[in-house]
C-alpha cells in the first residue's frame, strides 16, 4: 500500500544489504545490517532487539557474513575488521566461545563465505592483498591454500568444486582481465 511501517535513524550508512533473521525460531523475521562499526537487529517496528547494537571497536572492511551451518537457526554472525580479524558472534550478541579470533594479516576484500564438501566446513576469505585463507568454524586454518590473486583489483565471487583444492575464484585485475583460480593455485583466464 505505499504505508511506511517502521522508520529507524542510523549512525552511517548500511554496508552491504539486509539480512533477515528469525533470532527467536517464532517465525517472526527481524533485520540484521551493519554500519562502519555497528552492527543492528531491528524487529519489524523498527526497534533495537535485546543484546543490540553491538558498538565494535575498530572498522568494518565488508558485509558481515550470516551463516546457519545445519539449518536450525542457530545463526553466526562472521564480522571482518579492517585490521584483519574476523570476529564472531551468534544471533544474541555474544561472541561465540571457541572461537580462535582469527587473524588474517589483513582486511578481506568482500564477505566471508561458508562452504561445505563432503560434510566440512570451510570459511573462505580473499584478501585485499590477493591471500585466501581458507578457515574451519573455530576460526583455525583448515586448508592451506596456494592461490595468490595477483594484481587483484575486483573480487568477483567463486565457483562450486567437489573438493575444496579445487575451490575457484574469480577476479578482475588492473588491466581489467578476469581471472579464475582454484584454491591450489590454478590459474586461467
Amino acid at each position: 500500500t505505499g504505508k511506511a511501517l517502521l522508520q529507524r535513524t542510523l549512525d552511517r550508512r548500511v554496508i552491504g544489504g539486509i539480512q533477515q533473521v528469525d533470532r527467536y525460531k517464532n517465525g517472526k523475521l527481524q533485520m540484521l545490517l551493519t554500519t562502519a562499526g555497528v552492527v543492528y537487529l531491528i524487529d519489524r517496528l523498527g526497534r533495537a532487539v535485546e543484546g543490540f547494537p553491538l558498538m565494535l571497536k575498530g572498522v568494518f572492511c565488508a558485509q558481515l557474513s550470516l551463516f546457519d551451518y545445519d539449518g536450525n537457526k542457530d545463526y553466526r554472525m562472521v564480522v571482518p575488521m579492517e585490521d584483519g580479524r574476523l570476529l564472531n558472534f551468534g544471533i544474541d550478541g555474544k561472541p561465540v566461545q571457541g572461537w580462535a579470533s582469527a587473524t588474517l594479516g589483513g582486511p578481506v576484500t568482500a564477505p566471508v563465505e561458508h562452504v561445505r564438501i563432503k560434510g566440512k566446513d570451510f570459511l573462505v576469505a580473499a584478501m585485499r592483498d590477493g591471500k585466501v585463507a581458507v578457515l574451519d568454524r573455530k576460526g583455525d586454518v583448515r586448508y592451506p591454500t596456494k592461490l595468490r590473486m595477483n594484481g587483484l583489483s575486483a573480487f568477483l565471487g567463486s565457483r562450486k568444486a567437489m573438493d575444496i583444492g579445487s575451490w575457484r575464484l574469480l577476479w578482475a585485475d588492473s588491466t581489467g582481465a578476469v581471472l579464475s583460480g582454484s584454491l591450489d593455485d590454478d590459474i586461467d583466464t
